[in-house]
């Protein structure tokens, strides 16, 4: 089915290049919210859509706001909460741990009657086989950090515990070595300097070209149950030009430069290499 009368009336009426005008002055971490939004929300609100395209990304994708949100913070509930999908989600790289510290308390049983819960049991004991064995139990909460680095998702809001008992100058020297660890995980400063790189100036004039409002056309007319061709969508992509009487081969830039570009950047592993770029770059502005 092509574009519908209802489609037609809607784009007709709402759908208007000019509110993509601030692409221009885009970073990399803008284009990472924009494109991150529209690759997981597959149908998003038209109506809201529309009247402001560019405001419509989510808090969690835009490192403007979740980089300086916080430095280090005491856990909230809706840590505690997420902390238990996190688990679940990584069961196959954490049983094993929490198998053998779990046999470990019940031929020790003696002791939760004795009025240790068996919680802090098993953590004491995954404590005391990570001393004796040089860290052969690895921290749950790190192989869960591990695994979202190997799967291109990394979590850059990893679970740490802080044992105040020691000194100023040690917990520094402790956060300093776990920092390096976990920076080296994520790739040195010069692997992200590679990815911003490919994502340079000549990328981001690409993304410039209409690449926002073509997604945001196949949003809107899928919202309709419309099956488009790339005819169908020419005329509210290029109306400028139409209108100023600029003759092209429309449909041909579409299929040849936009299209692919936008399945490109609605690609996850490219997505995060995006991200990445956009950390680095904020990591330069920011020193």
């Amino acid at each position: 089915m092509a574009i519908t009368e209802e489609c037609r009336e809607f784009l007709d009426s709402h759908f208007k290049l000019e509110n993509y005008a601030d692409v221009v002055c885009y970073d990399l971490t803008n284009w990472y919210s924009q494109f991150a939004y529209r690759q997981r929300d597959q149908n998003p609100d038209v109506g809201q859509l529309v009247a402001a395209p560019l405001a419509q990304t989510n808090i969690f994708d835009d490192p403007h706001v979740t980089s300086k949100s916080f430095g280090i913070k005491d856990w909230e509930a809706v840590d505690y909460y997420c902390a238990k999908f996190s688990i679940r989600n990584n069961l196959e790289a954490i049983n094993k741990e929490f198998k053998e510290a779990g046999e470990f308390v019940d031929s020790h049983i003696i002791k939760v009657k004795c009025g240790l819960k068996r919680e802090r049991i098993v953590s004491q004991f995954i404590e005391s086989q990570a001393d004796a064995n040089s860290g052969h139990y690895a921290n749950s909460t790190a192989k869960i950090f591990d695994k979202s680095v190997e799967y291109s998702i990394p979590k850059m809001d990893p679970d740490i515990k802080v044992n105040l008992f020691h000194s100023d100058k040690a917990l520094k020297k402790f956060f300093s070595e776990w920092l390096q660890n976990k920076r080296q995980m994520l790739g040195d400063y010069s692997n992200l300097a590679g990815a911003s790189k490919s994502f340079g100036r000549d990328r981001i004039k690409t993304w410039q070209k209409k690449v926002l409002p073509y997604i945001d056309l196949i949003s809107i007319t899928r919202h309709y149950g419309c099956k488009t061709t790339y005819a169908d969508l020419y005329p509210y992509l290029f109306k400028d030009e139409i209108d100023k009487k600029i003759s092209s081969d429309f449909v041909d830039k579409i299929r040849r430069s936009i299209k692919p570009e936008v399945d490109r950047m609605l690609d996850p592993d490219v997505l995060i290499s995006l991200g990445m770029a956009a950390q680095f770059e904020r990591h330069q502005f920011d020193n």
